[in-house]
């Protein structure tokens, strides 16, 4: 199945085209705050490098997020229209399991963990089935102390080593590590630093595994829905703006 992949999730931006199990094409560059001008030169990219035209792609695969709400809303938008325009399925997954997806043969369980700023993380364990990843734990906001209390409770009950992924993985590994390495006995697996970013490929083959494990048709562009968790800052700040200017006039009064 022919498959272009789009991620814009985190700092990255990156697109792919896989034929079943071959990559064609894979594009990934540091775009920061600034997808929505790399995006569709990238997507592009690969298309060329794929030589392939859109009018064969047979679906759209994206990273729903948790992530960025400004890049989540670009690769969201391109993958609709594109869906649209071509008539084609789109599959949606998770910052998190397209994270877990590239390691899900190197170990029993999977921490993936990104950072959700004011010192909150998105947090998501999941088990590895002989190469199939199972969620064990919500996609779920929580604080790095409370994740690693979490952690430490799923690591006894499980008792199995357990490969740790993302973001903030990589920026505090040496406190998880130690944390977790008071009370666990199990190992505890930190890989090199290309596994804590998204995979475009790993986007695409979960698409793929999709379709071919019970949803073959995937969702109406209209349908695809964005994973935000927490509300973006901008609305947040908009509810106390009005709160603020109805209490403000409610005394004046």
């Amino acid at each position: 199945m022919l498959i272009l992949s789009i991620d814009t999730s985190l700092k990255t931006c990156g697109t792919s085209v896989i034929d079943g199990n071959s990559v064609l094409a894979e594009q990934r560059i540091e775009a920061n705050s600034g997808h929505g001008s790399h995006l569709f030169p990238l997507i592009k990219k690969s298309m060329s490098q794929a030589h392939v035209s859109f009018d064969k792609l047979e679906g759209i695969a994206v990273t729903l997020g948790p992530g960025s709400f400004t890049g989540l809303r670009v690769g969201l938008m391109t993958a609709k229209t594109l869906g649209y325009l071509n008539k084609i399925p789109i599959w949606g997954v998770t910052t998190l399991e397209s994270l877990a997806y590239p390691v899900r043969a190197e170990a029993t369980l999977i921490c993936t963990m990104l950072d959700a700023l004011r010192g909150d993380v998105y947090l998501a364990v999941f088990h590895s089935n002989q190469g199939n990843l199972e969620l064990l734990s919500e996609v779920k906001l929580v604080t790095l102390g409370e994740a690693i209390s979490e952690l430490e409770i799923i690591l006894k009950d499980e008792n199995m080593p357990c490969v740790f992924v993302g973001n903030t993985i990589k920026e505090h590994k040496l406190l998880i590590k130690t944390e977790l390495e008071k009370t666990i006995q199990t190992s505890l697996i930190f890989p090199l630093d290309d596994f804590h970013q998204i995979s475009p490929v790993a986007v695409a083959e979960l698409a793929q595994n999709k379709h071919d494990n019970g949803d073959p048709t995937g969702l109406d562009a209209l349908d695809v829905q964005p994973l935000y968790i927490r509300r973006p800052e901008a609305e947040i700040v908009y509810e106390r703006k009005q709160l603020e200017s109805l209490i403000k006039n409610s005394t004046s009064k």
